[in-house]
């Protein structure tokens, strides 16, 4: 369970990572602040709304039913993207090969002050507030 919680989250930084840097191509640099924040403000939205709907839920029903629905739910959203066929993309694809991709992004980072400031900061505010929710279930 923890090696699959710890693969989400890697996978999760990745995904937010390349989702901030596309921002600007996607609504232009002059709106690229208010698109951060509008992006901000509704994922921690999702945050909050989620689990308490995901509370009422399973209080609802049981937690077969209520996984069971959550996988209908994934299946019935990931088959039409898996049958659509490509058009067109509006950005040209990439030749460049993952390992170097990766080599060069860390390379990046070591050498980028700013960005090694700003992975201490969250950092520094995400593992102790996921330390919180870590021990919520140990409360309830």
């Amino acid at each position: 369970m923890l090696a699959a919680v710890s693969a989400v989250g890697v996978g999760l930084s990745t995904i937010t990572i390349a989702w901030q840097s596309l921002m600007p191509h996607i609504v232009g640099r002059p709106l690229a602040g208010t698109a951060a924040i509008l992006d901000g403000a509704s994922y921690n939205g999702a945050r909050a709304i989620g689990p308490i709907i995901g509370g009422a839920l399973l209080t609802a029903t049981t937690s077969e039913a209520l996984f069971l629905a959550l996988g209908v739910v994934f299946a019935v959203l990931v088959v039409p993207l898996r049958s659509r066929r490509r058009i067109g993309s509006a950005m040209p694809r990439s030749s460049e090969r993952m390992l170097p991709a990766l080599a060069a992004s860390t390379r990046f980072v070591w050498n980028s002050a700013w960005t090694r400031r700003l992975l201490y900061r969250l950092s520094v505010f995400g593992v102790p507030s996921s330390c919180l929710w870590a021990l919520l279930p140990v409360i309830a």
